[in-house]
C-alpha cells in the first residue's frame, strides 16, 4: 500500500510541475529595433478574381 501512495504522490508531484513549467506565458523582447522605422498596418482587400475565392483564409 505504502509503494502504490508513494507512486501516486511521485505522479501527482510530476503533474504539478509539469503544469507550472506550462503556465508561463511567452515574453518576447524587441532590443535592436530602429527609432526611425515606421509602423506599418495591412488592410483586407475585396477579391477582385475570376471566378470562387479560395477556400483559404490568410487574414
Amino acid at each position: 500500500m505504502h509503494a502504490t501512495l508513494k507512486r501516486l504522490l511521485g505522479l501527482m508531484s510530476c503533474c504539478f510541475f509539469v503544469a507550472v513549467a506550462s503556465a508561463q506565458t511567452l515574453s518576447i523582447d524587441i532590443v535592436n529595433g530602429s527609432p526611425s522605422a515606421r509602423p506599418i498596418a495591412v488592410v483586407p482587400m475585396a477579391y477582385e478574381g475570376g471566378g470562387l475565392p479560395l477556400d483559404t483564409d490568410i487574414s
